[in-house]
């Protein structure tokens, strides 16, 4: 266990510095006498037999994870797979952008950036903590997002946890995950309500929301501009017990499909003058 816990350290620490209102959350839920438990993080690459997901789950293999879920979203072009350990330590949902059903320009970004991750490749405990090894340059990142939203965020931040997410079954302050969510609000943070706030229901098993990413600021290399770009968020997840009595473990793709929208730049677009041109 303390190898599990070294290694989601890791991803924790690079994960963190691009969420910095996940670090004030979870202290303002500490000051109130809540224990923090992770569920999950999420890992976001490319479709590739070096970088894919099958690629970026062998760390975890190696510490004794096992597939168990196999996820698709059509419309996003992503596959996606999650992990589970025998123990309780928080899942794994990796995804992977099926660049190749998108056009032209798009693959060819998706191909240099492999190509990059290849000249630059790390050992396989290292890779998905690489983040990005290659020049960015926000006209390709626009280009990008009008194509595919997963595409420009991985185009500028690479290989790392998209987010972590705070078990609900583990508060105790809140009856319910709406009553987390009024708390979150009133504490002055952002709400993803692409499907609504809440994610799944009850019957389902599995109900999620989540913030919306913080804005980072990236430097355009080609012109040395500083632009502020949506980076990574904070989820928070209830899990609830099936027609057995066991906990659901597993993920709803209609759900985890509005999750990803967490990343959208839908808050800077309404708000112009926090680009800094």
């Amino acid at each position: 266990m303390e190898k599990i816990k070294t290694l989601f350290d890791q991803y924790y620490d690079d994960w963190l510095p691009l969420c910095p209102s996940a670090g004030q959350i979870i202290t303002k839920l500490e000051a109130d006498g809540e224990t923090i438990k992770n569920d999950h993080i999420a890992l976001r690459t490319l479709q590739s037999k070096e970088f894919g997901v099958e690629a970026i789950a062998q760390p975890f293999l190696d510490l004794g994870y096992v597939f168990k879920g196999d996820y698709i979203f059509k419309e996003k072009k992503l596959r996606a797979r999650h992990l589970e350990h025998p123990s309780d330590a928080p899942r794994v949902f990796i995804s992977e952008l099926e660049f190749g059903k998108l056009g032209k320009e798009t693959q060819s970004v998706c191909q240099n950036i492999l190509n990059n991750l290849k000249k630059n490749q790390k050992h396989s405990c290292d890779l998905g903590l690489s983040g990005r090894s290659w020049p960015f340059s926000k006209a390709v990142y626009d280009a990008l997002y009008r194509e595919s939203e997963y595409a420009a965020w991985f185009y500028a931040f690479g290989l790392r946890a998209n987010h972590f997410t705070i078990s609900f079954n583990h508060l105790n302050g809140f009856s319910s995950i709406t009553d987390l969510n009024i708390w979150i609000k009133k504490a002055g943070f952002s709400l993803n309500d692409s499907g609504g706030e809440i994610k799944g229901n009850p019957e389902c098993f599995l109900m999620q929301s989540s913030t919306m990413s913080d804005d980072v600021p990236i430097v355009d290399d080609k012109c040395g501009q500083i632009f502020k770009i949506p980076g990574c968020y904070l989820e928070f997840a209830q899990r609830l017990p099936d027609a057995s009595g066991q906990f659901y473990g597993g993920f709803v793709a209609n759900s985890a499909d509005k999750i990803f929208e967490s990343t959208s730049r839908s808050s800077l677009d309404q708000q112009p003058n926090r680009l800094k041109y």
